[in-house]
């Protein structure tokens, strides 16, 4: 039998409680406890990174632990605890992941939510944490439920309804079932490519960093000067530089001539803007030789 969007709003509301009121938490420091849940899991190492970790862990185990590390967590234990409800009471889930404007290509600041599919056809998303401005679109039967009114479609703007990003336009870059999501988005290098948004020729230089980067990590860290003995033929807009803060990096220059660092001990890539001044700055022949 088909729900009644007063049946769905109760689900919303049993879902948000338990959310905010787990029913068991465990004892311990909150990073140590991130560690002990995920130690098990396929991929996640003992030098795996908080980062890492926290987009791995489930919905359930987040839920489990009584703790949340991020956006991520909070709504893929929205949709476990959807799960958890008699059939008949479970709502229609998906998860979106929207993107700041200023980091569409490094993926860098995003936020992902739960949405819910109600009577209309149409999907809601739902801010689950508590921290909502009062100031804000409303839906005009549900004003106490935190939906987001603006349409879920990948392209599509979306002003976030949590403090701090009130009125700041991101861009929805995904949105699939949380199956998908568990399994796709659990790894963070693929989270980084869902959650940003690049042309053709930046999907080719990054495409040719990832294969060397899996190469020079797949026996333990890689390196600058392993990075730049592959690549240093390849006529791509990267170079070494030394910034004022004395570390060596690799620095890539994207199609819009904004300089981005990355690191090169990580299979996957994570780009940053460069903020810092640049002291010296090698090609990577160069820099090869010089070292």
């Amino acid at each position: 039998m088909t729900m009644t969007d007063e049946q769905r709003i109760n689900s919303i509301k049993a879902i948000l409680q338990k959310q905010r009121h787990p029913e068991h938490r465990d004892a311990g420091d909150k990073a140590d406890i991130l560690i002990n849940r995920t130690k098990n899991y396929p991929g996640i190492t003992e030098k795996s990174t908080d980062f890492e970790r926290f987009f791995a862990i489930s919905g359930k185990d987040t839920y489990e632990s009584g703790y949340q590390w991020s956006c991520g967590t909070e709504a893929k234990t929205f949709c476990y605890l959807n799960s958890t409800l008699p059939k008949n009471e479970q709502l229609e889930v998906k998860i979106m992941i929207s993107t700041h404007p200023d980091h569409l290509i490094d993926s860098m600041a995003n936020h992902t939510l739960p949405c819910v599919k109600m009577g209309d056809g149409k999907w809601y998303a739902i801010e689950p944490q508590r921290n909502v401005v009062e100031n804000r679109p409303r839906h005009p039967l549900y004003p106490d439920i935190p939906f987001i009114m603006d349409e879920i479609k990948v392209g599509n703007k979306i002003h976030h309804i949590k403090e701090r990003m009130a009125g700041i336009p991101y861009e929805i870059t995904a949105v699939m079932s949380w199956p998908e999501y568990e399994k796709k988005c659990s790894d963070f290098g693929t989270f980084l490519k869902y959650g940003s948004k690049r042309d053709r020729k930046t999907k080719t230089i990054v495409a040719a960093i990832e294969t060397v980067l899996k190469q020079i990590n797949s026996n333990g860290p890689g390196n600058v000067y392993n990075f730049c003995k592959l690549m240093q033929d390849s006529k791509l807009p990267i170079k070494v530089i030394k910034p004022q803060d004395g570390n060596y990096r690799v620095l890539l220059l994207n199609t819009n001539g904004e300089l981005y660092t990355f690191s090169t001990n990580h299979k996957y890539l994570m780009i940053s803007k460069l903020h810092d001044k640049i002291e010296q700055e090698w090609t990577m022949s160069d820099y090869i030789k010089w070292l």
